[in-house]
C-alpha cells in the first residue's frame, strides 16, 4: 500500500511540474506580447503626436495598449477622420458605436450621479432623470476614436503602418499606398484570445 501511495504522489508532482512548465511558457509569451504592444503603441504615438485637429489621449496606469485613442474637437471631425480611414481599409473603432445610452432600458433610467451617468437603477425622489439626455456623458466618446495596435507587427511593419495612418490623417498628397492591404502583414486588430 505504501508503494502505491508514493507512486500517486510522484505522478501528481510530475503532472504539476508539466502544468507549471506550460503555464510558465504562456506567461513568457504574454510578456512578449505586452512588450510588442508597448513598442508598437510608442511607434504609432510618435507618428501621430503632432497632427493638427486631434489630440492623443494619454494612457494612464493599467490602460489598454490595444489602441491609440485620438480625441477630436467635435464629433463631426471624428466622423470625418473615421470615414477617411475606413475608405482606405485602415481599421478603427469608436466607443460610441457600441454606446448603449439610447437603449430604452438605459435611456429612462435614473441616476444618483451629478453628471447623469445612467448606470444606477435606483428609484425614488432623490434620483433625477438626465435633463440633457446624458449629452455630457456621451460627449467625449462621440469625439474619440481609436486605431488598433497589433503585437504581431514587427517594428518595420509598425513604422510603415504608422506612416500610412499619418499620411491619411494629415491629408497629404503623394504616392503612399492607399490601404493596409499593400502592407506585408495583416491589418492590426484587437486581440480576441
Amino acid at each position: 500500500m505504501r508503494s502505491q501511495e508514493n507512486s500517486f504522489y510522484g505522478e501528481n508532482l510530475g503532472v504539476s511540474e508539466a502544468v507549471c512548465a506550460i503555464q510558465l511558457q504562456q506567461l513568457r509569451r504574454l510578456e512578449e506580447t505586452g512588450a510588442d504592444l508597448e513598442r508598437n503603441h510608442a511607434i504609432l504615438q510618435d507618428a501621430l503626436s503632432d497632427l493638427p485637429g486631434m489630440e492623443l489621449a494619454p494612457r494612464g496606469p493599467g490602460d489598454s495598449k490595444l489602441g491609440m485613442r485620438i480625441v477630436t474637437p467635435t464629433a463631426e471631425h471624428r466622423d470625418r477622420f473615421l470615414r477617411i480611414l475606413e475608405e482606405r481599409s485602415i481599421p478603427t473603432f469608436a466607443l460610441d458605436r457600441y454606446f448603449l445610452l439610447d437603449h430604452p432600458v438605459l435611456r429612462d433610467r435614473k441616476s444618483l450621479y451629478s453628471d447623469g451617468f445612467p448606470w444606477n437603477p435606483a428609484e425614488g425622489d432623490s434620483c433625477a432623470i438626465s435633463r440633457d439626455g446624458f449629452a455630457r456623458t456621451g460627449d467625449l466618446p462621440a469625439r474619440t476614436f481609436s486605431i488598433p495596435v497589433a503585437p504581431e507587427y514587427s517594428s518595420k511593419e509598425q513604422i510603415r503602418f504608422s506612416d500610412l495612418v499619418r499620411f491619411v490623417l494629415s491629408g497629404e498628397k503623394s504616392c503612399v499606398p492607399v490601404s493596409c492591404s499593400s502592407m506585408a502583414g495583416p491589418a492590426p486588430s484587437p486581440i480576441t484570445s
